[in-house]
């Protein structure tokens, strides 16, 4: 159960990691790419009317296409980090599998079991019979110096016994057990 939980922090961690390290390739650098000839200033409503929708919408499509390829560089990107975490997860499973096949694995899995059973298993194995044990120390004591039982008291020469009914206590201090 606890392996379960640090595999999951650390492939949050490496999530986090990841993107921490990919944010740079996100970023547009914009510099460089037009020089300053290309750059021409005009009022709108200097422009005829036709010019200005053909203008804003090739402005328009060079955005979309724009965030298209931006779109598609995030899907390549996400396609690429999930065979990553798929295969890295296969490998993980299969060595886990070949170590469990070892002697060195099975006692690896006796001591994580031990660890996580152990004091819970040691008292049921070692409390059982001590509590077996000690309920029957219990009833004889009980039976021994609570509850009454005749106690002989007196036998005459004709073979006649005669008993008084007494707990053990009143025997002893009476002489008779």
């Amino acid at each position: 159960m606890k392996a379960l939980c640090y595999m999951k922090k650390s492939l949050k961690l490496a999530f986090a990691a990841m993107f921490v390290i990919a944010a740079p390739l996100f970023a547009q650098n914009n510099q460089g790419n037009q020089s300053q000839n290309d750059t021409i200033m005009v009022r709108k409503s200097d422009l005829p009317p036709e010019l200005v929708k053909q203008l804003e919408s090739q402005r328009e499509l060079a955005q979309m296409s724009q965030k298209i390829e931006t779109y598609g560089k995030w899907v390549g990107l996400g396609k690429e980090v999930g065979v990553a975490v798929n295969d890295s997860l296969s490998a993980l499973t299969t060595q886990a599998d070949k170590f469990s096949n070892t002697g060195v694995g099975k006692f690896t899995m006796f001591l994580v079991a031990y660890k996580v059973l152990g004091k819970d298993l040691l008292g049921a194995l070692i409390g059982t019979p001590l509590l077996v044990a000690f309920f029957v120390v219990w009833i004889w004591s009980y039976r021994k110096n609570c509850i009454e039982r005749p106690v002989l008291t007196s036998e005459s020469k004709d073979g006649e016994k005669k008993f008084t009914v007494a707990n053990s206590d009143d025997a002893t201090r009476a002489g008779y057990a």
